[in-house]
């Protein structure tokens, strides 16, 4: 397992700087006014873990229990552990998550557009026919990005998700769906996602390195 604690360290020390410079020209400022939320216990992880039945990447789990559980960060900032699971119900009509929807492995490696899927299309279909009900298509489409968590948007509808489960576990993507783009992997870690926005902040730029990614 690679060891994650100096690169830990280092993004810690980043994110002090940052939070005493407050640089205006970091994009997404208003979203976290450059403040970081509490760093969680370990049982409260394991709580979550346990009852969703997934093991959190090991650097995303250490930055969350030692760092800070989201605010400032990328984009308009990182969501907490549960706010990364349960902001994705704001356009559902499901009251709650299915508790295997981080189990379920988030199955692409490469670019992915469900708008371009016969069988994803065949479903909407399907739903605009009344064959399937309103709440089973939204159970579908949930699960298009099972394996994932939402850790920040940029707006518009931009997401940024972290494989929590499937052959890319630990990799971040960018969720493009509001634009009918699809999911595309960042091809970066949690930690060098994190670390690449502090440093493009921290050298004068506004944060969005992922633009030219």
């Amino acid at each position: 397992m690679k060891e994650v604690g100096p690169q830990v360290s280092r993004i810690s020390e980043k994110l002090a700087k940052v939070i005493r410079q407050k640089p205006n020209h970091a994009f997404g400022k208003e979203g976290h006014g450059f403040s970081c939320r509490k760093p969680l216990k370990i049982s409260e992880v394991e709580k979550f873990e346990t009852q969703y039945a997934v093991a959190l990447p090991t650097g995303y789990r250490t930055f969350i229990t030692q760092v800070a559980n989201g605010g400032l960060g990328p984009a308009y900032g990182m969501f907490s552990l549960d706010d990364a699971l349960r902001c994705r119900l704001t356009c559902s009509s499901l009251d709650e998550f299915p508790t295997d929807i981080l189990k379920v492995a988030f199955q692409h490696t490469s670019p992915y557009n469900p708008d371009q899927d016969d069988a994803v299309i065949a479903m909407f279909d399907r739903a605009e026919t009344g064959d399937i009900t309103e709440a089973e298509i939204d159970r579908y489409q949930l699960y298009l990005t099972s394996g994932t968590l939402t850790l920040c948007h940029e707006g518009c509808g931009y997401l940024h998700r972290l494989v929590v489960s499937g052959p890319t576990r630990g990799q971040m993507w960018l969720d493009g769906e509001c634009s009918e783009q699809g999911y595309y992997p960042l091809g970066v870690s949690f930690l060098e996602w994190h670390e690449n926005w502090l440093d493009d902040v921290i050298a004068g730029g506004p944060g969005t390195w992922w633009f030219d990614v």
